[in-house]
């Protein structure tokens, strides 16, 4: 579904039967990438930002793909499947060769949540729902802070917010300095992100909802 930043004009992009969840807009605004089931089991899929040009970009394995990830520059995705990271480009077919990002350790597993602006980085979560960042550079993890989710990258490739608790902390990764930026008052408070121009916080809010039903008794 796709809606303007002040409410309006609700629509949506697939409408079928199939499952369709982790949207994530590529930097230059014109496409989506999202993880659907439409070709039997969970494979990433991208489209054009008005629905059109649906393609599968993953395929092959008997496992689901999800966590779909746009590079800096649009040219591939990362993506997720049975606690390993793949790299897959986005132009090059469904029988390329994926390039494989290592283990971050034993019986732990890495879930990226976003790439830094320049490229260089990835910040995630692991096992123990700890804050942790995979360098391109060194080839290697390295753990921010102790708990925390929904980790995104502000324009400087350095510094971070993430949320614990129904609270967002931004985070240095460099001097690893933390300090509290919201408290939500709603416990239902969820995925918190940032602007691209790193001025404004958005969220969620869970809600439930039911109806009532009457029936005769025989």
């Amino acid at each position: 579904m796709l809606v303007k930043r002040d409410g309006t004009d609700w629509r949506d992009l697939t409408n079928d039967k199939f499952f369709d969840r982790y949207p994530r807009w590529s930097p230059d605004g014109k496409q989506i990438t999202f993880t659907s089931d439409r070709s039997g089991r969970y494979e990433i899929w991208v489209m054009n930002a008005d629905g059109t040009n649906l393609r599968q970009v993953t395929a092959g394995a008997s496992n689901h793909a999800t966590f779909p990830l746009w590079s800096h520059d649009g040219a591939r995705i990362l993506f997720y499947r049975q606690s390993v990271n793949y790299l897959v480009d986005v132009n090059k077919g469904l029988d390329q060769t994926l390039q494989e990002l290592p283990p971050i350790g034993t019986g732990d597993f890495f879930i990226a949540w976003d790439w830094s602006p320049d490229g260089k980085k990835l910040l995630g979560t692991n096992s123990k729902n700890e804050v942790v960042y995979f360098s391109f550079e060194t080839n290697r993890y390295e753990k921010v802070v102790d708990r925390g989710t929904f980790g995104m990258w502000m324009g400087d490739s350095v510094r971070i917010v993430f949320t614990s608790q129904e609270k967002a902390y931004l985070a240095d990764v460099l001097t690893k300095r933390v300090r509290e930026i919201f408290t939500s008052p709603d416990p239902s408070t969820r995925n918190i992100y940032i602007s691209a121009d790193d001025q404004l916080l958005y969220f969620t809010l869970g809600s439930n909802e039911s109806d009532i039903w009457l029936l005769d008794l025989p």
